[in-house]
């Protein structure tokens, strides 16, 4: 059987027709609302950054409605992204393991990276300013 470049075409025809084609509104109304009910599911940050990110897709998603999407990104891709944020998909696919966790060279830094965090910056010991002192 010998295919042609046009058989190939008309073949595959609908799939590269849905792939050039823009998304219709009502779908991109029902990405919308997806990614509005993802955003709502996002847990607060432990930590108190100045940008968290459940705030910023909101107010994206309002811009979106107000109908500024300029320099904002594909609600399908946002909606994917999120979805594999949120199902922990990148952390079961690459675990963190204990030799990660703990290197050999210093196997306590990042519990004490953790706690620093926690508490704030650790105020030098008088050893350590002299060391500085010494050291400048």
């Amino acid at each position: 059987m010998d295919l042609r470049a046009s058989d190939v075409l008309i073949f595959y025809f609908p799939v590269i027709h849905s792939l050039i084609l823009p998304a219709t509104v009502t779908l991109k109304k029902m990405s919308l609302s997806r990614l509005a009910s993802l955003v709502k599911s996002i847990p607060e940050d432990a930590m108190n950054r100045p940008m968290q990110l459940g705030p910023v897709l909101s107010e994206q998603i309002a811009q979106r409605q107000s109908g500024k999407t300029e320099g904002l990104p594909d609600v399908g891709i946002q909606v994917a992204a999120l979805e594999e944020l949120l199902n922990n998909k990148f952390n079961n696919m690459f675990p963190i393991t204990n030799k990660l966790l703990e290197p050999a060279g210093k196997p306590t830094y990042y519990q004490a990276l953790a706690k620093e965090i926690e508490n704030g910056p650790v105020e030098p010991g008088l050893w350590q300013k002299f060391k500085i002192f010494i050291a400048n």
